[in-house]
């Protein structure tokens, strides 16, 4: 199960900020990093694969 970001911890964060494509976050607050990978995710669930990066997509 997958956790909520409110409940994840810093370092949990950063590898989910990692995933949704954000490079960089030591400059960012917890709340911060929250609402980055957010908008990150909402972004990514927009545009298609290829646009995103991922070259094992159609």
């Amino acid at each position: 199960m997958k956790l909520e970001l409110q409940d994840m911890t810093m370092g949990e964060l950063t590898e989910e900020a990692h995933r949704a494509g954000i490079a960089f976050v030591a400059h960012m607050s917890v709340q911060e990093l929250i609402e980055a990978i957010e908008q990150q995710q909402e972004t990514n669930a927009l545009l298609p694969a290829r646009e995103r990066g991922d070259l094992t997509a159609g």
